[in-house]
């Protein structure tokens, strides 16, 4: 057993990693920015230390110790990003926890995403960055693409224990409520479906997962991943849209009203004010069937997946008895 280092602590997948970590028998010290909600993860025994991955000496002194490092800190995407701060904290930030990573000799897993990378092709563990052209321009694909080139380069030539694991459009339990039911998340999105607030959402494919298989595939990816490797941990399913997510969602909750697919017109000018422009980008492209094939994730660290079903039949009652849907 040894002490694992976790950025983005409080988070939805990374509350779910510091906990599979406790029952696991593992230390975890957590770095949290000040006036952070801590006492979930005092109460399992996390050591909680107040710092910010924009600060690579604060990565560098709450690492110091630890056998392997978890980044999973990020700004997600959303109508309303800031460029500065989203590159602040997915490019320099990941940085910070490489760097910190190399300084005391151990692994680096970090959380990575998929706007960035050839979605022209079924997403398997190969897949290749996109011509930079292709790339959006909003501020979380640039950061989080940027995050990513740079943990491939050093793992490629400069031989950093630099692990990658990209969680698809993740929802479920997290220790934190209020962080797992952030503006940006899916969880949020589901009480809004399950409230009777949400009629429709835009199209794109999404590859749902639970929170908790997504900890356990960083888990595993710490303890038997190859360094410098990409690993997809997606859901069980092919990727759906969002309404078909929420409707399952809808059905487990009891309820027979139904989300409508809408599909985005790039040309029009209210929708990025509406939608925000990472959305719009996704709903704007072309996208392989299968979307993915993470057989070599599942092979290689062991990955097995709950279905969308039976990951929505623990989230919903989650949901309902923290008071978010009645």
């Amino acid at each position: 057993m040894g002490t694992w280092f976790v950025t983005g602590g409080t988070g939805l997948i990374g509350s779910n990693v510091v906990r599979l970590l406790r029952e696991q028998g593992e230390g975890v010290k957590a770095l949290v920015r000040p006036g952070s909600p801590t006492d979930e993860l005092a109460a399992i025994g996390v050591e909680v230390v107040e710092g910010d991955v924009q600060s690579a000496d604060d990565l560098l002194r709450g690492s110091e110790g630890c056998d392997l490092i978890v980044n999973s800190a990020a700004l997600l995407g959303g109508a309303s990003q800031d460029m500065a701060e989203s590159l602040r904290t997915n490019a320099d930030g990941s940085a910070h926890a490489y760097d910190a990573a190399r300084a005391h000799g151990i692994r680096c897993v970090t959380l990575s995403s998929t706007p960035f990378l050839d979605q022209s092709v079924t997403l398997t563990e190969e897949a290749t960055v996109a011509d930079l052209d292709d790339w959006a321009d909003d501020p979380y694909t640039q950061s989080k693409g940027a995050a990513y080139v740079e943990a491939k380069r050093r793992a490629a030539e400069e031989g950093d224990d630099i692990v990658i694991v990209i969680p698809g459009g993740t929802y479920g339990p997290g220790l934190v409520v209020s962080r797992a039911m952030a503006a940006s998340s899916y969880n949020r999105v589901m009480r809004g479906a399950i409230n009777a607030k949400l009629n429709d959402y835009v199209t794109f494919p999404v590859p749902w997962v639970f929170a908790a298989d997504v900890a356990a595939a960083c888990i595993a990816a710490g303890r038997r991943g190859a360094t410098g490797r990409t690993y997809l941990a997606f859901g069980a399913e092919d990727a759906q849209s969002t309404a078909a997510f929420l409707n399952v969602a809808l059905d487990v909750a009891g309820q027979d009203r139904r989300i409508a697919e809408v599909a985005i017109d790039p040309a029009d000018p209210e929708a990025e004010a509406r939608y925000g422009a990472t959305l719009v980008k996704l709903a704007s492209r072309t996208y392989p069937v299968p979307w993915f094939d993470n057989s070599a994730t599942r092979a290689e660290l062991g990955y097995a997946p709950r279905s969308l079903r039976e990951g929505l039949e623990l989230t919903v009652p989650w949901l309902r008895d923290n008071g978010q849907i009645t």
